[in-house]
């Protein structure tokens, strides 16, 4: 009787640790080939599904803490410190929503602005949150830019929200070319923020300062947008080929807007 006990004891943990290492790599798989086939994964739909609510809710709390009346001449209305700032980066968001509006009016009809309203990360890969969505006309496969140049491509859609895969995110592939040489490459996220421009010939002419723009010869981006400026050419003996370290136009982090059209 000990013994059988003994044996469940076992058997039951193992039993389940298989159950889930092999649910781990069934979702995996599901996720690889949903990408492969140009589709949002299982997790991201989740995500955007379930997270953008609670982002929404977060950015109106904290709007709707800081709200004065500036006409208020009282020692009630005099504005503290953190107020102030709150209003100096009210005016930079003006400033940015004017840049974008200007930008809408340059490129493709159906082009639209809109607010980022959050962003995170699963293993393997970041994302930013839209505050629109498939009733507003969004699709995966859109592009997201800024004035400063591409931010990503959207990858999945809500009625009501939208997720961008940044450029510098591992799982971005964007086709490049250099203004200077016309090399061209693919621009993959790197780390530290950073991406990298591979598939380069070993005697490829790429220099350290030298701008990418889009190629055009991807399916979502037309040719000419900003990507970044390289930062680094290095040798990969491995490969035979050079690499190239750039640094992203768009500081992706200190995104609260975009323009995306398709």
């Amino acid at each position: 009787m000990k013994s059988k006990k003994r044996g469940n004891r076992i058997f039951l943990p193992l039993l389940l640790g298989i159950l889930v290492i092999g649910l781990v790599l069934a979702l995996g798989w599901w996720q690889a080939h949903d990408r492969a086939e140009g589709r949002s994964t299982p997790v991201e739909r989740l995500l955007v599904e379930f997270l953008s609510p609670a982002l929404r809710a977060g950015l109106v709390a904290r709007d709707a803490t800081q709200i004065v009346n500036p006409n208020d001449k009282s020692e009630a209305g005099k504005l503290p410190p953190t107020v102030s700032t709150r209003l100096a980066e009210l005016e930079g968001e003006n400033r940015r929503l004017t840049q974008l509006l200007a930008l809408q009016s340059s490129l493709p009809a159906g082009a639209q602005a809109v607010e980022v309203i959050g962003a995170g990360f699963i293993p393997g890969q970041g994302f930013i949150i839209l505050g629109k969505g498939a009733k507003d006309g969004l699709e995966a496969g859109m592009a997201a830019v800024t004035s400063d140049g591409v931010v990503g491509q959207v990858v999945s859609v809500t009625p009501s929200t939208a997720m961008v895969l940044p450029l510098n995110d591992s799982a971005s592939g964007i086709g490049a070319i250099t203004t200077r040489m016309r090399v061209t490459g693919v621009l993959k996220g790197y780390r530290g923020g950073l991406c990298q421009l591979e598939y380069l010939s070993v005697d490829a002419d790429v220099k350290e300062g030298d701008e990418l723009v889009t190629s055009g010869l991807g399916r979502h981006f037309p040719k000419g947008y900003p990507l970044g400026r390289v930062i680094s050419v290095s040798k990969d003996p491995a490969r035979s080929a050079l690499v190239a370290i750039v640094q992203p136009g768009v500081e992706i982090s200190k995104v609260n807007g975009v323009v995306v059209f398709k």
